[in-house]
């Protein structure tokens, strides 16, 4: 196969990815962000089934996971971190295939891929221990499977349950989102193949019972303290009444710093600068978290646009059952998933972290990467259009990275950026 500019641009992009994740992961011991409460409660869990001391109130298997990169690589800097590193880079890759079984032009996948690799927070978290990069690439998993399953490979459902329950066993993000899906899925098995008793009992079963038990294995450290069932029901209502009762007290100088409004996060540039420190003369290390504002600004218009196609998708079909074209199916669930995801985020009564909004990157990304393409074949311009749009992403993510990495910096390359984007 001949090596084309797309696909020279696709390897760029996973080139840095997998540089800008795993480059200098372990030459630090110092323990930063919350690094000091997931490596020892990790330890713990597996000992002893405590999880402390990380706060117990959230689902346990992002400690599974994290002792088992330290079992495997050694309770060393790269043991902690090289988890995050690995699914970081793969939840690249995972959503360049996603998108390309979403959307027929594989511009779409390239350019959404491009900007999750080069996504400052995306960057920072796959470089240290917090689960919310594990749940995105479960996020992706799920998806993935759902897409294949819904184009006719059975097997792939199976799948698909069995990542929606490693994700809502890391995060409880997806608690929205799993029944809008199944929904979903049954809509579209039904409009394909009309109404099957025995696939509807299926997906139901599938996006219900299997992530149950997921769920429950993560928390057999758990339970072999003795525990019962009625208690495990017990300690997860206490867990909630917990997360809803969280006041702004309790939040760190990371929401300080910031508004902690979800709202935010499409409309301005936002950094939350943690700290800074001295390496010699005029050179820093920071601290650091800042959202990708140049392309995350075109969010919103791209959620509008993506609508507004998917409308139009649908009106071209016939009456009155409704047969949409694959495009607007593939607009239709990404736009639910990021609703699914964001939403609760809008209505949370409470400040929230700002790395938070890493679990609706990948479909903002798809919007935005649509919105890009479908701007430039009306515009006439060349295709290869996408590839320069790349390389300044990948310029960007390559000035931004020594910034949000923790490296030491010439203070002066960055002043810049802090006074623009500083409160």
């Amino acid at each position: 196969m001949r090596m084309t500019g797309k696909h020279i641009a696709l390897l760029a992009v996973l080139a840095f990815a997998l540089f800008s994740r795993f480059w200098g992961i372990g030459d630090s011991a110092t323990l930063v962000l919350d690094e000091s409460l997931h490596v020892p409660a990790s330890v713990n869990y597996m000992t002893t089934g405590h999880m402390l001391p990380d706060q117990w109130y959230h689902p346990p298997l992002k400690h599974l996971l994290l002792a088992g990169s330290i079992a495997l690589l050694g309770d060393t800097p790269f043991g902690w971190r090289a988890r995050n590193a690995l699914f970081g880079f793969l939840s690249v890759l995972l959503l360049y295939l996603l998108a390309r079984e979403l959307f027929p032009d594989e511009r779409v996948g390239a350019l959404a891929a491009a900007f999750l690799a080069t996504d400052p927070i995306h960057l920072l978290s796959s470089r240290s221990t917090g689960e919310e990069i594990a749940a995105i690439l479960f996020l992706l998993l799920f998806l993935y499977s759902l897409v294949r399953y819904l184009r006719g490979g059975y097997p792939w459902l199976i799948l698909s349950g069995i990542c929606l329950g490693l994700s809502l066993s890391v995060k409880w993000y997806f608690l929205p989102l799993a029944p809008a899906v199944m929904l979903f899925a049954l809509w579209q098995k039904a409009r394909r193949e009309s109404w099957n008793p025995g696939t509807v009992i299926t997906i139901m079963i599938t996006f219900t019972c299997l992530p149950i038990c997921i769920y429950l294995l993560s928390f057999y450290p758990w339970f072999g303290r003795g525990y019962s069932l009625l208690e495990f029901f017990r300690m997860q209502a206490d867990a909630f009444q917990e997360l809803r009762e969280l006041q702004a007290g309790y939040f760190t100088v990371l929401v300080k710093a910031d508004s902690g409004s979800a709202l935010r996060w499409f409309l301005k540039p936002v950094i939350v600068l943690l700290g800074i420190s001295g390496e010699g003369p005029d050179r820093n290390r920071y601290e650091v978290f800042v959202n990708n504002f140049p392309v995350l600004v075109l969010t919103l218009p791209a959620i509008a646009f993506a609508a507004f196609r998917m409308v139009k998708e649908w009106k071209r079909s016939r009456i009155p059952a409704p047969n949409p074209t694959p495009v607007a199916g593939s607009l239709a669930l990404t736009l639910l998933v990021f609703a699914a995801l964001y939403a609760p985020m809008l209505a949370v009564n409470r400040p929230i972290f700002i790395y938070s909004m890493t679990i609706v990157l990948p479909s903002a990304y798809l919007l935005i990467a649509f919105l890009i393409t479908e701007a430039m074949d009306r515009g006439n311009v060349n295709k290869d259009l996408h590839a320069v749009i790349i390389l300044f992403a990948l310029l960007w993510g390559g000035y931004l990275f020594p910034f949000v990495s923790g490296s030491a910096v010439p203070a002066a390359l960055y002043a810049p950026l802090i006074n623009a984007l500083g409160p």
